[in-house]
């Protein structure tokens, strides 16, 4: 009989005090759901000047499945999702922001490609809810900019909210850079990989 396998899921959270008890609830229900397998959750918590950091302790007292690390200062989302890749040691890692723009349930589309033999699952995002034509344009412009600096490497419209083999995420660990665009680095290393069509709340 193989052994288990382990799935980390690696969560910067800065200023979440409003939305980590849901986030815990909605991330509990879909580890329930796959029960075959085994989850870590680490959470970063990123310098938070609210009660982020007491929720989250009283989350991990209640539940063993949940992690926290504390930053000294906010290193931003790509900071804290660099220092959660310190950590994990599963099979495989959900990388995803504590806001619920990312929803949990997710994480079970993105097994089921990984379980057909893609390393690199991400979603892409065909609708953002309350998006003015500012920040629709800045979007545009983003993906453009970035679509030329790499050559057509970084999809349109992927996101942070993913799940990366182990090989994936330990050659990005490897990586030297300090100023990380993680994203970037992602789709730098290339592997097997495949978008999942999701709307953003």
């Amino acid at each position: 009989m193989s052994a288990r396998k382990l799935i980390n899921v690696v969560i910067p959270a800065y200023n979440e005090e409003d939305c980590v008890e849901e986030l815990a609830k909605r991330l509990a229900a879909v580890y329930d759901e796959e029960s075959e397998y085994d989850f870590e959750t680490i959470i970063i918590e990123n310098g938070s000047i609210d009660s982020t950091w007491e929720k989250l302790e009283v989350i991990a007292k209640s539940d063993s499945r949940f992690k926290i690390v504390k930053l000294s200062r906010n290193f931003r989302m790509d900071g804290g999702l660099t220092a959660g890749l310190d950590y994990v040691r599963g099979d495989a890692c959900v990388l995803m922001t504590a806001d619920l723009q990312d929803p949990p349930e997710l994480i079970s589309d993105f097994l089921r490609k990984w379980e057909e033999g893609w390393e690199n699952i991400y979603g892409v995002l065909t609708k953002r809810e309350g998006t003015g034509p500012i920040r629709t344009m800045n979007s545009k412009l983003f993906y453009w900019v970035a679509g030329k600096l790499t050559d057509g490497r970084i999809p349109k419209n992927a996101s942070d909210f993913r799940l990366v083999d182990r090989k994936v995420y330990e050659a990005v660990r490897l990586m030297s850079e300090r100023n990380r665009f993680v994203r970037g680095l992602f789709a730098w290393v290339g592997f097997k990989s495949i978008g999942i069509a999701m709307e953003r709340p």
